[in-house]
């Protein structure tokens, strides 16, 4: 994500937070949790800023740069 922004300027989010990853649940001792689903889809995911008229050059631009930056990290 860090790389997306800072060298292709594409802001990349994460959506879902498993609740007891959250401060607040960790507050109230809510942290400890078996969903390795949840964690595994945290740990893996990451949300694009694609929307449905994207211009074709953006789109291209878009995978473009994410490909180069998968790659970048093999």
């Amino acid at each position: 994500i860090d790389m997306l922004y800072k060298k292709y300027e594409i802001k990349c989010i994460v959506q879902y937070v498993p609740l007891y990853r959250t401060s607040l649940f960790k507050a109230f001792g809510c942290a400890k949790a078996d969903c390795p689903h949840s964690d595994a889809f945290f740990d893996h995911m990451i949300s694009f800023p694609w929307w449905s008229d994207m211009p074709k050059e953006v789109l291209d631009y878009m995978t473009g740069s994410i490909k180069s930056a998968v790659a970048a990290l093999r």
